[in-house]
């Protein structure tokens, strides 16, 4: 990105600027400092009914056009010899009719200066905050300290609970490390880190952050020694903004190697509108090149400067860094009490101290990202680096270099800076959108496995190897996502490519949602078990297809049989089909054994992605236990925004002895002596039911359940609901199932009922009384504003297991000492 000028007019904010007195004819005034006039010029005020162009003016002196806002205020603007303001103006005062005559002062922002102790020199250190200063951000804050719609995800070691610089700010967040709703710092980086960006402003105690009000989410992604893995954090990642909504993702972190993991992750909090800011590495003195992930393009990359503005020594090069941020001796928040392990290895005190490093560099920016988007304009990611790019301080080598990128930010320009010209890429509209439905809860979705001949020189395709592929022409024509394909490949690691893109064995997270450009190759694709597998590696392996019914009801089969997946190639088969259907462009996908490790989806992507690698549908990524044997997935597509037409239903019989009828999350408990008479149930699952109001926060979980014949209420005894809820929606809840409840809606006046609700934690379920029978939907209730201080550990979803781990990027401390890692 080339940058562009920055203007050299200096923009004027007044805040209140007093007529001056009338000054008596024989009164000499000082001459004011030249630094504080605009040289050349003199503004006169005349009494009314005076006219400037009637005056006898000196010589050398010319009236200026009279500017219209000036006249009802008969004051006018001279041009004076430069260096004679003071001469001319007093000779003006002499002149009758004149009221005053003064310089044209020069007026900037009224700076808004924290009151904070800690602001200034302290017991801390002696520069006390100069790093706010060195971007200057009190201007800035002239313009904006934050929005409380705002959230600042800090990805770190945690973040004290209790320190008084984040109260009322905090969001529940969690704990990757210990796998539980309390992301309690141990190691004291993320509470130092938080502390920059969002620390409380002229709360009487300690510092200064850069975002004032934002709203901080603590996700916990490394330990107690302050490292941790790609899986933490790329998980830490998709849990910000999948329940947050986490608008900036502060990554003082990194790792050397280039991780798909990584890359994924970090590309799908950008392409759902997260600005992500990453610090570049603490190793340059070793010939140290920036880290992942940084180094990515969708990510902003933070280098350090000392005080001063020079760029710092142990901070990363490289072509891809963007912008520099003060890193060195950063004064900021610590853990208020007990052992963490900066205390014990740098003697940081407790609640406050100075860590130097790009780690340090990074939440600068972050908190300045959350103040640009406080503002209307800046409304997409790319709008916030522009910003930041074009406005920085080009400080060491001249223009864009490799040690500080752009230049040193300069939080009030970055305010201030147009984005309109930014055009971030508009993604096409989808043609069609696709739901599916799951045999596993869907009664009226079978599996049904499609037996197909498994012949060598008939229905064997030549795919070979772990990344080979066969391209096939297909027995009719196919609809998928809004075209009509007539060819597409088959490839060995478990996925069908419309787009001719093949033999990519790296699976990635599918785009669920339209918001950036497409992530990679392939575009538009079946992922049935994409993965790293080897045909080749098997015995008996093989990948067959061929064509089953009669025109124009065919069905096109393709089978991956007894597939090793590459990473436990002698431990692993895999048998499952993709069911291509004429006609309706209906997908289905079947699982017949699964076997060895990580085949149900450990390292897997399961899902559709089309319209040009924009839009998609994700069954599982990555998730353990997403499969089972003797499963179906069935896919089928609808207009935008229609509703779904295959709805998934479970049908059972109750007589007057009651019983228990349930549709996976959902079940339906009837007591005996409710129902006179043998009676049908039958389940629907919904994923939305419209309309939902503002202050519920739906889970996505509806059940619309009907008897017949239906029963007349009041209800006695009373039928009761139950859900069985998972790690996710606890995590979804702020942690506790407690914030989780039912509602029923009623059709006749349009309008949703909150139900008492229980919570069974032993079955993790909960339960809810009938009042009549319509659409029941899961809510979570408004979440705390400041996280627990106790509360029962629970388990997320498990990701795959330690690949990398990642290091700080903490490079000096308290007492400059060096680590052995970055």
């Amino acid at each position: 990105m080339v940058k562009p000028w920055l203007s050299a007019a200096l923009a004027l904010i007044v805040l209140f600027i007093p007529l001056h007195p009338v000054i008596p004819a024989q009164a000499q005034p000082a001459a004011l400092p030249r630094t504080d006039i605009i040289p050349g010029e003199l503004i006169i005020g005349l009494l009314p009914g005076r006219a400037a162009s009637a005056l006898s003016l000196p010589k050398g002196v010319q009236l200026q056009p009279a500017a219209a806002e000036l006249v009802p205020l008969n004051v006018s603007v001279l041009q004076v010899p430069a260096g004679e303001e003071d001469q001319v103006r007093q000779e003006l005062l002499r002149t009758p009719g004149v009221v005053f005559a003064e310089p044209n002062y020069r007026v900037e922002a009224a700076d808004i200066i924290p009151t904070d102790p800690l602001w200034g020199p302290s017991e801390y250190t002696s520069e006390g905050q100069w790093g706010p200063v060195a971007v200057r951000a009190p201007a800035a804050w002239e313009i904006t300290t934050g929005s409380e719609d705002i959230t600042i995800a800090v990805l770190d070691s945690g973040l004290d609970r209790s320190h008084p610089e984040f109260e009322g700010r905090l969001l529940p967040g969690y704990d990757f490390i210990s796998n539980d709703s309390i992301p309690q710092d141990r190691c004291g980086h993320g509470t130092h880190v938080a502390g920059i960006a969002a620390a409380s402003a002229n709360n009487g105690i300690g510092i200064a952050g850069m975002a004032w009000n934002a709203k901080i989410l603590p996700v916990r992604v490394l330990d107690n020694e302050c490292s941790g893995s790609l899986v933490s954090v790329a998980r830490g990642i998709v849990f910000a903004v999948d329940h947050y909504g986490a608008e900036v993702i502060n990554l003082s972190l990194g790792t050397s190697i280039a991780s798909r993991l990584l890359e994924t992750a970090t590309y799908y909090a950008y392409q759902r509108g997260a600005t992500l800011v990453a610090a570049a590495g603490n190793s340059q003195t070793g010939g140290g090149a920036v880290l992942y992930p940084a180094k990515y393009p969708w990510v902003i990359a933070v280098a350090a400067v000392n005080r001063g503005n020079t760029p710092a020594l142990y901070s990363n090069i490289g072509s891809e860094l963007d912008v520099a941020a003060p890193g060195t001796r950063v004064l900021s928040t610590t853990p208020t009490s007990g052992s963490f392990y900066y205390q014990n290895f740098y003697d940081i005190k407790n609640r406050y101290g100075w860590l130097s490093g790009t780690s340090m560099a990074a939440p600068h920016v972050s908190g300045l990202a959350a103040l640009m988007l406080s503002l209307p304009q800046f409304d997409h990611p790319d709008k916030v680096y522009a910003a930041l790019t074009s406005t920085a301080l080009d400080i060491g080598m001249a223009g864009v270099d490799p040690e500080t990128g752009y230049g040193l930010i300069q939080a009030d320009l970055a305010l201030a800076f147009d984005p309109s010209s930014i055009t971030p890429p508009e993604p096409p509209d989808p043609l069609v959108e696709y739901d599916y439905l799951d045999s596993t809860r869907c009664a009226n979705y079978p599996y049904a496995w499609r037996e197909i001949a498994h012949e060598t020189f008939g229905t064997q395709l030549p795919i070979f190897g772990g990344d080979g592929y066969a391209n096939v022409t297909l027995p009719f024509a196919f609809p998928f996502g809004g075209s009509t394909y007539t060819s597409l490949s088959v490839n060995a690691d478990g996925y069908i490519a419309f787009d001719g893109r093949n033999g990519f064995n790296q699976n990635f997270i599918i785009p669920t949602a339209s918001a950036a450009y497409p992530y990679t190759a392939p575009n538009a694709f079946i992922a049935a078990f994409w993965d790293d597998l080897n045909p080749s590696a098997g015995l008996e392996a093989g990948i067959f297809a061929d064509v089953l019914g009669t025109a124009p009801n065919r069905e096109y089969v393709v089978e991956w049989y007894r597939i090793p997946i590459q990473a436990n190639n002698t431990r692993t088969e895999l048998t499952f089909q993709v069911v291509l259907f004429e006609g309706s462009g209906d997908i289905l996908l079947q699982y017949a054994q699964l076997k060895g490790p990580g085949s149900t989806g450990a390292s897997a992507t399961i899902g559709l992605e089309y319209n040009s690698g924009y839009s998609g549908v994700q069954y599982a990524y990555e998730q353990p236990g997403a499969l089972r044997e003797k499963q179906a997935l069935r896919f089928s597509s609808r207009p935008p925004g229609t509703p779904r037409a295959n709805e998934c239903f479970l049908s059972g019989s109750l007589d007057a002895a009651g019983g228990e009828v349930s549709l996976e999350p959902f079940c339906l408990q009837v007591p005996a002596g409710l129902l006179d008479e043998p009676t049908r149930v039958t389940f629907s699952l919904l994923s939305k039911f419209p309309p939902v109001p503002a202050d519920y926060r739906p889970l996505g979980r509806f059940a619309d359940i009907t008897l017949q014949p239906m029963p007349n209420p009041p209800f006695d005894p009373t039928p009761q609901v139950c859900y069985q809820y998972t790690a996710a929606d606890v995590a979804a809840a702020g942690g506790r199932a407690a914030n989780l409840y039912f509602a029923v809606y009623d059709s006749e006046t349009h309008f949703w009922k909150r139900l008492p609700t229980r919570v069974d934690a032993a079955q993790n379920r909960i339960w809810a009384d009938v009042p009549h029978f319509s659409v029941f939907g899961v809510f979570s209730a408004p979440l705390p504003q400041n996280l627990p201080v106790t509360g029962a550990p629970f388990p997320l979803a498990e990701g795959l297991g330690t690949v990398v781990g990642l290091v700080l990027i903490l490079g000096v401390g308290w007492r400059w000492r060096r680590r052995t890692r970055v």
